[in-house]
């Protein structure tokens, strides 16, 4: 999520449609986003309130990646924080949010 919307522009494109009013353009990026999360869901969640975590996670996630795809590399600098410290961030969040146990290396 992270790399698609700062190295592969998602994050610029979607700021774009907003502030020129092309809003409904997101359309066809949300709705991807949506049915990634419903071809997982089935292997992830086996009930009504795992499938709201997944969903709420990935708001948290898409969120977090575009706000780091805008003022990431400058607020990181800013606070004196390492480049990946919001992907970093989302990791642990994410994780225990689902409840998950991460290989770690």
């Amino acid at each position: 999520a992270f790399d698609a919307f700062d190295k592969e522009g998602a994050g610029q494109l979607a700021s774009w449609m907003i502030l020129t009013g092309n809003e409904d353009a997101l359309a066809p990026i949300v709705e991807t986003i949506h049915e990634l999360i419903d071809e997982i869901a089935p292997g992830e969640c086996s009930d009504q309130a795992g499938l709201m975590r997944l969903h709420e996670a990935t708001l948290a996630l898409v969120l977090m990646a575009m706000g780091d795809a805008l003022i990431g590399n400058a607020l990181t600098r800013s606070l004196g924080l390492l480049d990946t410290a919001a992907r970093d961030r989302a990791e642990r969040m994410l994780t225990r949010s689902m409840d998950i146990t991460l290989p770690q290396g």
